[in-house]
């Protein structure tokens, strides 16, 4: 759908090119975006990773005090 705003601000070009302009702009900031996202669920998956890692290389006992005892007096 579009407005006179727009219409008015475009005077004088092709309203078919500057649909395709905005369209391309569009489809780069998806293209973008998605990159984004890929990266986040990357590092999150790189960060995980180490998380699990580190964990398993600690004993049970270090893991076991990682939890806090209700009962247990400073």
């Amino acid at each position: 759908m579009k407005n006179k705003e727009n219409t008015v601000s475009n005077a004088g070009e092709d309203p078919q090119s500057s649909e395709q302009d905005n369209i391309q702009q569009l489809i780069i900031a998806i293209k973008d975006q998605t990159q984004a996202i890929s990266d986040l669920a990357e590092s999150n998956r790189m960060l995980v990773d180490y998380l699990i890692q580190d964990q398993s290389e600690k004993s049970d006992t270090d893991i076991a005090s990682n939890y806090l005892d209700p009962d247990e007096e400073d």
